[in-house]
């Protein structure tokens, strides 16, 4: 199995900052999973069309056990929702002809 190969963005000495680039960039601030791990804490977030529009971009933030350790926040893949807001009135067949129109 190819293991994801995520993309650093940037270190956060603050939570509020790195906050604002999460839900700027999926549209939503929820999370999907926390994982507790021995050198920290990452949590993981999805676009919010993830579910409707099977968009690929994830996010995860990691907080390291060390008091005052940067977060830094990574992404994976790109966003395919573009035409979301486009394509909400539609069913899923017709949803599924627009992505491939729009692919060729």
């Amino acid at each position: 199995m190819k293991r994801k190969e995520w993309k650093l963005i940037g270190a956060f000495d603050e939570s509020a900052p790195m906050q604002a680039v999460i839900l700027e960039k999926t549209g939503s601030a929820r999370q999907k999973r926390t994982a507790h791990i021995k050198s920290g804490v990452s949590v993981f977030y999805l676009c919010k069309h993830a579910r409707k529009f099977s968009c690929p971009y994830q996010m995860y933030h990691f907080k390291p056990e060390v008091a005052g350790g940067p977060f830094e926040l990574y992404e994976f893949g790109e966003h395919c929702c573009d035409t979301a807001e486009f394509k909400t009135g539609l069913s899923r067949k017709q949803r599924e002809t627009v992505d491939l129109a729009m692919k060729m």
